[in-house]
């Protein structure tokens, strides 16, 4: 039997609509289910599954849709055009959130999960779809990883022409910095010494594996790798003052944890004079 008159009716349309948009939702449960269930992986990685799974059937709605609706959009196209002008007007952010939407992936600058700051904004990327990013927010400042209990919401359009930081580019570590002020006649040798061992007692028991994952990143994307133990710079900001700036290697979601753990061991070794 031929059912090919009846699906081109416009009740037999209606029908095939909701038959895709249907089967479009069902496959998103079960990936969603599929998702939720996944033992092995991380909590990101089931997160981005589902929000993956999620774009893609919004997509294969629309594309259906517009596929089965093709003939009669096709009709309307005369209508369209003599009022093209005021809808690319109209509708401009709409096509610059979509637009960003695409180009972030192609561009590879972050995924769900990372920490990107963007403006004044600064944040783990926690959802993603085609108008905007959400992000939950970290700080306030750049010196800050603790989570304000804020979400924020940013447009797609934004990727487009501001520049955006990923905190977390190198995975599973990220470097950090740690700065230490002194009076210029304090015995910043002793200083040093001391950050530096409590730097390596705390880094110890993940050295070794930050030294694997980040020499991946080099050999990935062709890097000179940094300088993987624990090291101190010293700086001269005024005539008063000597900063110690320690930089390590450090587990990416747990910075302000290691930080803390660090200027404890330190500032129990000894004591200086605080800078005013």
């Amino acid at each position: 039997m031929d059912f090919s008159p009846f699906f081109s009716s416009t009740p037999g349309r209606l029908l095939l609509s909701l038959a895709w948009v249907g089967g479009a939702f069902l496959v998103y449960r079960l990936v969603s289910r599929a998702a939720m269930v996944r033992r092995r992986g991380s909590r990101g990685m089931r997160r981005r599954l589902i929000i993956l799974g999620r774009n893609l059937t919004v997509l294969l709605a629309v594309v259906g849709l517009s596929a089965i609706w093709f003939r009669e959009l096709r009709h309307l196209g005369t209508a369209l055009a003599l009022v093209a002008g005021g809808l690319a007007i109209a509708t401009k952010e709409f096509w610059l959130n979509l637009i960003g939407y695409f180009f972030h992936p192609m561009a590879r600058s972050f995924g769900i999960g990372e920490r990107i700051k963007i403006g004044d904004y600064r944040g783990d990327v926690i959802d993603q779809n085609m108008m905007g990013t959400t992000v939950l927010e970290v700080g306030p400042g750049s010196d800050n990883h603790q989570y304000t209990g804020r979400t924020v919401f940013i447009p797609n359009s934004a990727f487009l022409d501001t520049p955006l930081i990923n905190e977390t580019f190198l995975g599973e570590f990220a470097f950090h910095i740690i700065r230490v002020p002194l009076h210029v006649h304090s015995d910043w040798r002793d200083a040093e010494r001391r950050l530096l061992e409590a730097a390596r007692i705390v880094s110890e028991p993940y050295i070794e594996r930050a030294r694997r994952h980040i020499h991946q990143i080099e050999r990935r994307h062709s890097l000179k790798a940094p300088t993987i133990q624990p090291h101190v710079r010293v700086f001269l900001p005024d005539a008063d003052t000597i900063h110690l700036l320690l930089r390590l290697p450090v587990p990416a979601r747990s910075r302000s944890n290691f930080e803390q753990a660090i200027l404890r061991r330190y500032l129990q070794s000894g004591s200086e004079t605080p800078v005013k």
